[in-house]
């Protein structure tokens, strides 16, 4: 490991900045590896077409794979090994070595995903990620090599991808080159500590944007030790949606902790979902103050919870059935740790997955069903 990168820290075009000057204007986005689909809201699955026209957009770093059937890979349009492909297997899988590819609908107007055309170069002698970036998996690291630009046409020639043990170096995924572009080396350094030095820069991702929060998992929350928030929420709006998916294993004796918003003291909750004493009854608590409780949700079944705060009003709606609640003003945070489960209360006895916290756009109306008898 010999090569050497300039210490000013390079900030790569976005998604949105080089797929704005597509033919088509349509604003093309990587979700994150081992997801299956776009199902973020406000991005929307490629068609067939679309995916072979990004990819002749990208022909000069990412080739295209063709259409098939595999029942291990995302569906729809994604990307694995550098190279895009059309899978149209009617649910494929989510794979750790993969990522679909999406465009932003029309209405979006949530920030762009965290994706490896955002990823940020620090500076030299450095061992860390700064200003609130974040570091990257070894799946991540690889990815940014797809889209780390490269003037060479030769597809094959984007830089060279290894991961090892190295104490001499930055942790995590480092990024060196030499006299030119061509050269550009990648690797992941496993090493637990890693030093900064002038030949190694790390490669982190952008701080997430504010006001919102993504989870995949699936968590089993009676196995997961929450000592540490699982994300934060910089300015969480206070106008916003929360969708999530549980399946209930069983009750508990207390309180059973799910999803936890709260200050970083551990003594402001800005909303707290539970299941109740001895059973499966989905409760919410928006500023300690309660506001909903169900009745109890099937065991070993997945349930789709759609929670939706705008104004004076709260929306629940679980499986499509709705209720709506009156609720008070809700208190104004300049950001919020994230927990799956609790660290005030014992966790639930249940798995979950899928959760994602977003802004509401103004003039916002859910969609999720209809009312609840």
């Amino acid at each position: 490991m010999k090569k050497y990168l300039s210490s000013v820290a390079v900030l790569l075009f976005t998604a949105s900045e080089r797929s704005a000057q597509a033919a088509d204007e349509t604003v093309y986005e990587v979700m994150p590896p081992d997801t299956s689909g776009c199902k973020y809201d406000g991005y929307e699955d490629l068609t067939e077409q679309q995916c072979e026209v990004y990819a002749a957009f990208r022909d000069e770093d990412i080739p295209y794979g063709g259409v098939s059937q595999w029942s291990d890979e995302p569906k729809g349009c994604h990307i694995s090994k550098c190279i895009v492909s059309f899978n149209t297997d009617d649910t494929g899988a989510r794979n750790i070595n993969s990522a679909p590819m999406c465009k932003r609908s029309i209405s979006n107007v949530l920030p762009p995903q965290t994706n490896p055309e955002s990823y940020l170069v620090m500076n030299a002698r450095t061992n860390r990620c700064s200003d609130g970036s974040e570091p990257v998996t070894p799946v991540e690291c690889f990815m940014y090599t797809c889209f780390t630009p490269n003037p060479n046409p030769d597809p094959l020639n984007r830089p060279s991808y290894g991961v090892g043990n190295w104490p001499a170096d930055p942790k995590g995924c480092i990024i060196s080159y030499g006299d030119t572009e061509d050269e550009k080396v990648v690797y992941f350094n496993e090493h637990a500590t890693g030093v900064g030095n002038d030949n190694w820069l790390p490669v982190c991702k952008p701080p997430p944007p504010p006001g919102q929060f993504v989870f995949d998992g699936p968590v089993d929350l009676l196995f997961t030790v929450a000592d540490a928030p699982a994300g934060v929420i910089l300015l969480p709006p206070i106008d916003y949606e929360l969708s999530f998916t549980i399946e209930p294993l069983g009750t508990i004796s207390e309180v059973g902790g799910i999803i936890l918003f709260i200050t970083a003291d551990l003594t402001y909750r800005g909303l707290f979902i539970y299941f109740s004493k001895d059973s499966t009854k989905l409760s919410i608590q928006i500023d300690r103050f309660p506001t909903h409780q169900t009745s109890d949700l099937e065991l070993n079944k997945r349930h789709d919870v759609v929670l939706t705060v705008v104004g004076s009003t709260t929306l629940l709606s679980i499986n499509g059935r709705r209720e709506v609640r009156s609720i008070t003003a809700r208190s104004v945070y300049e950001k919020l740790d994230v927990y799956i489960g609790s660290p005030v209360s014992e966790p639930a006895n249940a798995i979950i997955s899928d959760i994602q916290f977003f802004p509401t756009a103004p003039g916002y109306r859910s969609n999720t069903g209809s009312d609840q008898d």
